[in-house]
């Protein structure tokens, strides 16, 4: 609210008397005298006509420190004569005042200060601020600081510091928007920044002022720390007054102080100025002070300003740009009673006429010319028949047209990241040259040039604000927006190079948003490609250059470019060209000129990526390549030739053999092996000579011989000759007698003699006859004779084969049972030893009789031995039938005597699982649970026996079958 320093409000300087006790604020600032000659100036504010407070001192004393901290020398300030009342008591019938006030004394005193680097601090402390305070803990005391630069910052340290030209209201009202000029001057003429603080903490009530020289003795020792005020919960120092509907604020150029207060109270602010000398921070000093907020039952007139004049002190509501009508909306406060209506009247400062006036609370006026108008608006209220006012004044412009617009130059809206847009200002102003552009880029970057070009770091959709202003204040803005199309960022990469090989060029081209549609490569002028991912061949070797041009769907390019070699292809050499070989044998092949190596086929390969892999040969010939490639990826290739040899035919010839007879006698024999150039016989033994393809063999007994032969190639085959040793004075039959148990085959090892004639008698019993080697089953004891018919001989021999007795077995008669009831196995055997099978089930299964307890009906069987070894079984069919029974009692003594004891199942048939067993008392408790089918109920719960009495139970199982069992019942406990 802007107003002509607060007419109502401003001359009221007193408040409720329970605010009153110390300290309300300071300052302290300093003027350089030259020479290293200074004036100290100390302002304490304080409460006056409070009992029981601190007088002002006789003697304050200014404590001044070098920049490590220690006191260098204190300055004595005496008090001034007179000592002026800020403001006078008034009477207003609207607001019942009281007689407490402010005082304020001004001490000021001289000090000599030579130059030095880092310059002084002046501190004055004392203690202690006002209890009543809302926003600060409790029995805080004061520092007020101020800073001398040294001789590092300012030639000899001259310099004088800033000081605030007027003091704020101590008294404002509740929900009345205060504006007020905080600003400060400066003798040097540098620049002030403004900004609000945390005043300083100081003195405490034990020692109420510190300083050596003091009344106080010097109290505390030096250098005395100070810190930040501690704020209660809620408050700091950027919201000291914690309102809601405005913040306090001040203007960090203009020191132009703003709040709004919404509660009632006492609020200790503080506000510093930074002076700065050519961007250097030069100095700072320090004020706080309090504001009292009180309800005032007064009327409230408020013109929001949207700027300040502090020459003035009259702010400006509202420049009109666009047209010579102006409405206003002012905040009006009613104080109680509210029945009783306040009265509006408007002056709108046109000076040759007066009709520019209204009644209305919000009216709209039309201006007959351009021009800066004093706008007044006043607020009575009639109370006790007087009449209480307030009034309002702020300037309003009315100077139009201003059109704020801009273009962009070449039309060129939009553009691709990388490129400049260019702006250009188009704005038109009729009541006034335009003097400041300011643009906003969208992207947090500005520019106050006309018509500036702006580069954007990122692709995407910008707001462009243009902010124009005239010399009368209009001001307009003008927003477009631009689109920054993501430049696509061309990439590639190639495979090996390699001359008259094709090379792969992929394309690693990418685009943050949109797409690629289009590529260009050129492969140094050789060749070119549309296509993304092109494949190309060069001729010649050599350094290629490779470019290629992407273009996106907005028309954004990009090109990279990038030199390749292309390499020669690598002499590759595999040896020996032709390899003969035998199948199934082995050769070592050799390449060279590379790195990696492949061979194809891989078939009879140790190792196809081996440059010296073993080929094991198959049948066929094959032809081997090799792919080599050399450490710049190219490839060649070289080939191969395996030639696979046939393997000879060899034939040892018949078999044959020799004679003992002395009517035809030939001991010895001709073996004659063709299809090999060599021949090596085995074993030796009998032979002539084992390297000749026709050795004579002489042998004592059958014998066969094995010749391998080898042909021109090298190639070796095998074949097999059986020469028989036919002697008439050997057995035939190498075993005499041999018994058998009944029933049971059996074998006879007899000598072969080739291709002799066998006859076996008798036949019965026998799978062949006329073989050297039939299996006999006689059924008794029998005399077999074997007849060998050859040209050496005619010859018979004799075997005995004695047939035992089998052992006499009975497994028993077939029966059946319940399951989990057991079945008893009762055999008869007149064996020695003897066992039952299957065995798992089977108590005994080694005894004649035993239990046994199948889980479904099955065949038991029952081996029987006798002393000569010989077997018999038999077996019987036990038919298990699935019946469920559960038995319980239905009573049970837990007295201790170890007899019925405990309620469990009795017996139980076909459970396989019990999934609860539960009982349960009369109230319906469950006294007992358990899934073991073992374990039953001692008749006690939780530790105690219970009463005698009947008790429920129930039973859930799953029997064998996979059927769900339940089961309920009573039981009763005795003792």
């Amino acid at each position: 609210m802007i107003k002509k320093l607060l007419v109502s409000i401003l001359l009221i300087v007193c408040f409720i008397s329970t605010y009153a006790t110390h300290l309300v604020g300071g300052e302290l600032f300093y003027d350089n005298l030259g020479g290293g000659n200074y004036s100290i100036t100390l302002k304490l504010y304080r409460d006056c006509n409070c009992t029981g407070c601190a007088e002002f001192a006789a003697l304050e004393y200014i404590s001044i420190y070098n920049t490590s901290g220690l006191l260098v020398t204190q300055v004595g300030l005496p008090k001034p004569s007179t000592i002026p009342v800020l403001s006078s008591i008034i009477t207003n019938p609207c607001l019942v005042a009281t007689d407490v006030c402010v005082e304020q004394a001004t001490y000021t005193g001289n000090a000599t200060l030579p130059p030095i680097a880092g310059g002084y601090t002046l501190m004055y402390q004392r203690c202690c601020r006002n209890s009543s305070v809302n926003n600060i803990v409790q029995d805080q005391g004061a520092t007020y600081v101020a800073h001398i630069p040294g001789s590092d910052v300012v030639a000899n340290g001259a310099n004088s510091s800033p000081r605030f030209k007027n003091f704020p209201p101590i008294f404002i009202c509740n929900n009345d928007p205060l504006i007020f000029d905080h600003s400060a001057t400066d003798p040097d003429g540098n620049t002030l920044r403004y900004s609000l603080t945390a005043p300083y903490d100081g003195a405490d009530a034990t020692c109420p002022d510190p300083s050596p020289n003091s009344s106080g003795g010097g109290c505390q020792t030096y250098p005395y720390a100070y810190s930040p005020i501690v704020y209660i919960g809620g408050y700091d120092e950027f919201n000291p007054m914690n309102s809601q509907t405005g913040q306090i604020h001040i203007d960090s150029i203009t020191g132009v102080l703003t709040v709004t207060p919404d509660q009632q109270g006492q609020f200790v602010v503080g506000v510093k100025v930074d002076e700065y000398k050519n961007g250097v921070l030069v100095s700072t000093v320090f004020r706080d002070f309090q504001f009292n907020v009180v309800q005032c039952n007064i009327p409230i007139a408020n013109l929001p300003a949207t700027s300040f004049d502090p020459t003035t002190g009259i702010g400006i509501y509202k420049v009109e740009c666009a047209g010579n009508d102006v409405t206003f909306n002012p905040s009006v406060y009613n104080p109680p009673p509210t029945s009783v209506p306040v009265t509006v009247s408007w002056d709108f400062g046109v000076q040759s006429i007066s009709s520019d006036t209204s009644t209305q609370l919000n009216p709209t006026y039309t201006y007959p010319d351009t021009g800066t108008y004093l706008v007044t608006l006043v607020v009575r209220k009639e109370i006790n028949g007087s009449g209480c006012y307030d009034t309002a004044r702020a300037f309003v412009k009315v100077y139009p047209v201003l059109t704020p617009d801009f273009d962009f130059a070449l039309n060129a809206k939009d553009t691709c990241l990388g490129l400049p847009t260019t702006l250009q200002d188009a704005s038109i102003s009729t009541s006034g040259n335009i003097i400041s552009w300011q643009w906003d880029f969208g992207d947090g970057t500005s520019s106050s040039q006309q018509n500036p070009v702006k580069n954007y770091s990122t692709s995407g959709s910008f707001n462009i604000t243009l902010t124009v202003r005239n010399v009368k204040g209009c001001v307009g803005t003008k927003t477009s927006t631009t689109s920054v199309f993501p430049k696509p960022d061309a990439a590639f990469s190639a495979s090996a190079v390699c001359i008259n090989q094709p090379t792969n060029f992929l394309n690693g081209s990418s685009i943050s948003a949109g797409s690629i549609i289009s590529n260009t490569w050129n492969f140094n002028g050789e060749g070119s490609a549309t296509t993304q991912s092109p494949t190309f061949t060069f001729l010649s070797t050599g350094t290629k250059t490779v470019g290629l041009i992407v273009t996106s769907d907005r028309g954004c390019l990009d090109t990279a470019i990038s030199n390749v070699m292309v390499n020669p292809l690598p002499i590759v050499n595999a040896s020996p060209d032709t390899v003969n070989l035998c199948p199934e044998k082995t050769a070592q092949l050799t390449a060279s000129g590379g790195v990696t190596y492949i061979w194809f086929p891989s078939t009879g390969l140790d190792d196809a990526t081996s440059a010296t892999p073993i080929l094991t040969t198959g049948t066929s010939s094959v032809n081997y390549i090799v792919e080599v490639t050399d450490a710049n990826g190219c490839i060649n290739k070289d080939s191969i030739y395996a030639a696979v040899f046939p393997l000879p035919t060899i034939d040892a010839g018949p078999d044959t053999s020799v004679c003992l007879s002395p009517g035809s006698f030939r001991d010895s024999v001709m073996l004659i092996a063709t299809g090999g150039v060599t021949y090596v016989w085995s074993p030796p033994t009998g032979l002539s000579n084992a390297t000749i393809f026709n050795p004579v063999s002489r042998p004592l007994a059958n014998i066969t011989y094995n010749v391998v032969g080898t042909d021109a190639n090298g190639c070796n085959n095998s074949d097999s000759v059986r020469v028989y040793f036919l002697d008439p004075n050997i057995n035939l039959i190498v075993e005499r007698d041999k018994e058998v148990c009944e029933g049971e085959e059996v074998a006879i090892t007899v000598v072969d003699q080739g291709k002799s004639a066998y006859l076996w008698t008798p036949a019965t019993s026998l799978s062949n006859a006329t073989i050297f080697n039939p299996l006999f089953t006689p059924n008794t004891t029998t005399d077999y004779v074997l007849r060998v018919t050859n040209y050496c001989y005619t010859k018979t021999d004799t075997i005995t084969i004695s047939v035992l007795d089998l052992p006499i077995v009975d497994a028993g008669i077939d029966t059946s049972i319940y399951r989990d009831l057991p079945v008893t196995l009762n055999g008869n055997t007149n064996g020695v030893n003897y066992y039952w099978y299957p065995g798992d089930n089977v108590v005994s299964p080694f005894t004649l009789t035993t239990d046994a307890y199948p889980e479904k009906s099955q065949w038991y069987y029952l081996y029987a031995f006798n002393s000569a070894g010989c077997s018999a079984v038999d077996s019987m069919y036990v038919t298990v039938v699935p019946f469920t029974q559960l038995l319980l009692p239905t009573g049970f003594s837990p007295n201790g005597d170890g007899i019925n004891d405990v309620f469990k199942l009795v017996r139980h048939l076909n459970i396989r699982e019990l999934k609860w067993f539960r009982i349960f008392n009369r109230w319906g408790e469950m006294v007992f649970e358990t899934n073991n089918v073992n374990i039953g109920w001692d008749g006690t719960f939780k530790g105690e026996k219970q009463s005698l009495g009947t008790y429920a139970w129930t039973i859930r199982a799953i029997t064998k079958d996979g059927n769900e069992l339940n089961e309920s019942g009573n039981v009763t406990i005795v003792r």
